[in-house]
């Protein structure tokens, strides 16, 4: 899925119609000191987490189980500066928030030290917040193409909560009670991995990146990628508009006795952009 949009979103760069394609000079005149793009998104958000107490908590796929919303419409803002003629670092900022409303449990679900039971009126939310940097190197650079390896280094926020009517897991005598558990994960991201740059006329941008990293840590393994294909056109030298897929996975695996929040958050989707260029 994610290849596929990848490489099918990098082909519309082919099927620019050919007389205007051949018309464009070589060079662009847009601007490429500073980009700032702005748009919105349609997420796509996968979300499997677990949040233990001192037993082992349940993985919760939060839409599945509680309802939460598979996709929303969510906003982007990135910035780009060219350092120098090889040189470029950029930062993206993404936050993605949903609720499910209040639904009727027919599965338990035990979430940090409390059980939420079968027929409880539980609500559960994410709030998530990315904040994405890159620095990228052309190895390779002429006036129409660039490629080279790039880094990522980020932060991401999350926190997950379920609201109901719940007793104390693994209890006796239990006495069932309103309340809000909510798990939170903070952690520093980074990524390795490539990207091109490719004007195939004076002011169409087409642009390629992946990365990917795994860690494993005393408690926990890790991993993330982050991919991207767009398609920019500038009708004006320097505003542009354009689309693109993006796709970002996130994998914190704790072991189970880990009182701590853990999982996989997952969002992709194509997005709308406007770039403003100095």
């Amino acid at each position: 899925m994610m290849r596929a949009a990848l490489l099918g979103t990098l082909a519309l760069a082919f099927a620019l119609p050919a007389g205007q394609v051949a018309a464009q000079e070589t060079d662009t005149d847009v601007p490429q000191r500073f980009w700032l793009e702005v748009g919105g998104f349609r997420a796509t958000t996968q979300t499997n987490l677990r949040l233990s107490g001192a037993d082992p908590g349940d993985d919760v796929n939060f839409e599945r189980d509680l309802n939460l919303p598979g996709t929303s419409t969510q906003a982007y803002l990135e910035g780009f500066w060219r350092l120098g003629r090889r040189h470029q670092v950029s930062l993206n900022w993404t936050r993605i928030n949903r609720d499910g409303g209040t639904i009727t449990l027919d599965e338990e679900i035990e979430w940090g030290d409390d059980v939420f039971r079968v027929g409880a009126e539980v609500n559960g939310s994410t709030d998530s917040d990315f904040l994405s940097g890159v620095y990228r190197f052309a190895l390779y650079k002429n006036e129409k193409f660039e490629v080279g390896p790039a880094i990522g280094l980020g932060h991401i926020w999350i926190t997950a909560g379920l609201t109901g009517q719940a007793g104390i897991a693994g209890g006796e005598d239990e006495v069932i009670r309103d309340i809000t558990v909510e798990g939170m994960a903070s952690s520093i991201t980074g990524d390795v991995g490539g990207y091109f740059y490719w004007w195939p006329g004076r002011r169409f941008l087409a642009r390629g990146d992946l990365r990917y990293i795994a860690i494993s840590l005393d408690d926990a393994d890790a991993a993330i990628t982050e991919g991207r294909a767009s398609l920019t056109w500038y009708p004006w030298s320097q505003v542009g508009i354009g689309a693109q897929y993006t796709y970002t996975k996130l994998r914190y695996d704790r072991d189970l006795l880990v009182p701590e929040l853990g999982g996989v958050l997952q969002y992709d989707g194509l997005q709308i952009l406007v770039s403003v260029a100095f």
